[in-house]
């Protein structure tokens, strides 16, 4: 099974672009705001830490935007607990850029939603990580006594290979999902 991820998706450029737009709203707050002291100082505030937060959002999307596709060959498909899986890596940068090494591991982590609405509060735990040699073919034992992958509304378990590839510019993080099926490998 060949899976296939992208560097940057549309709910990255949605968050730069609203992100900016509260920086926009921020800006003409301090505008509007210069009349009143106390209102001047609360739109100043405003402005510099939304304007940080576009900085490191739009640092984050520059260097994500570099990876345009990353695939995993994996088999055999699909994977059940206790399987060992052979796995290739493969990545292509923007701009025909090489990768001088890829840092990755293969995890397990759980995601938990707790409450609703303005009480809501998204946790995770990683259950299961297992480094990867600076290789683009890995052969990975998934434990038996670990969960399968599932999905629920308020909860979740996801197996993935997480890499970080280096580039002669940058660091560019990439993420693959795989799954797991709750059968054990005989």
């Amino acid at each position: 099974m060949l899976l296939i991820g992208r560097g940057v998706a549309w709910r990255d450029l949605r968050e730069q672009i609203l992100v900016g737009v509260a920086l926009l709203m921020g800006v003409a707050g301090v505008i509007l705001g210069a009349t009143s002291h106390k209102n001047a100082g609360r739109a100043i505030f405003f402005t510099v830490s939304t304007a940080s937060m576009f900085t490191v959002g739009l640092r984050q999307y520059v260097v994500r935007r570099r990876l345009l596709r990353a695939g995993l060959l994996v088999h055999p498909w699909p994977i059940r607990l206790g399987d060992t899986v052979e796995m290739r890596f493969h990545a292509t940068m923007r701009g025909g850029a090489p990768v001088t090494s890829i840092a990755a591991k293969f995890e397990c982590a759980e995601e938990v939603t707790i409450g609703s609405g303005r009480d809501q509060q998204k946790k995770s735990a990683t259950l299961y990580a297992v480094d990867l040699p600076d290789a683009k073919q890995w052969s990975v034992t998934v434990p038996a006594e670990l969960p399968p992958s599932m999905k629920l509304p308020a909860n979740a378990i996801r197996w993935r290979v997480r890499a970080m590839l280096t580039t002669e510019r940058a660091e560019v993080p990439a993420e693959l999902e795989v799954l797991v099926m709750p059968e054990v490998a005989s």
